[in-house]
C-alpha cells in the first residue's frame, strides 16, 4: 500500500485508503480540501481541516450521492480524496461511476450537437 494517494484526474481527483485519509499533513501538502469517505464505519478524523462527505449505507454504494459531491467539488475547483479502507474496492467503484456518468453526459451532448448540425444542414441545403 502506498503512503500517497493516487492522482486519478490532474489537480482534482485522488484515490486512497483510510491510511491515506488519516495523514492530515500529507493531504494538506498535496492540496486536498475535500474528502469523500465511502465507508460509514471509518471516522472523519479532521472535520476542522477538511470538508467531508460520508456515504451513509454500509451495504450498498450510493453512487448518485457520491457523484453529486464530486461534481460540486469539480465546480468549486477543489482537490478531493475518495477513500475506503484499503483503497481498492468501494472508492474505486465510486470513481468509476463518476467517470462513466461524465462520459455519458458528454456522449449525450455530442449526439445532441450532431443532431442540431444535421437539422441545420438539412434546412439550408
Amino acid at each position: 500500500e502506498s503512503a500517497f494517494p493516487s492522482e486519478i484526474l490532474k489537480d482534482f481527483l485522488f484515490l486512497g485508503s483510510y491510511d491515506n485519509a488519516s495523514r492530515s499533513e500529507l493531504l494538506k501538502t498535496i492540496g486536498i480540501s475535500h474528502i469523500l469517505n465511502t465507508v460509514p464505519l471509518c471516522q472523519n478524523l479532521y472535520r476542522n481541516s477538511f470538508t467531508y462527505h460520508c456515504l451513509q449505507d454500509d451495504k450498498t454504494l450510493q453512487f448518485d450521492d457520491a457523484i453529486q459531491f464530486l461534481e460540486q467539488c469539480e465546480r468549486d475547483k477543489a482537490r478531493v480524496l475518495v477513500h475506503c479502507m484499503s483503497g481498492k474496492s468501494r472508492c474505486v467503484s465510486c470513481i468509476c461511476s463518476s467517470l462513466l456518468d461524465e462520459v455519458q453526459r458528454l456522449a449525450t451532448c455530442t449526439m445532441f450537437s450532431v443532431g442540431e448540425r444535421t437539422e441545420a444542414t438539412s434546412a439550408t441545403g
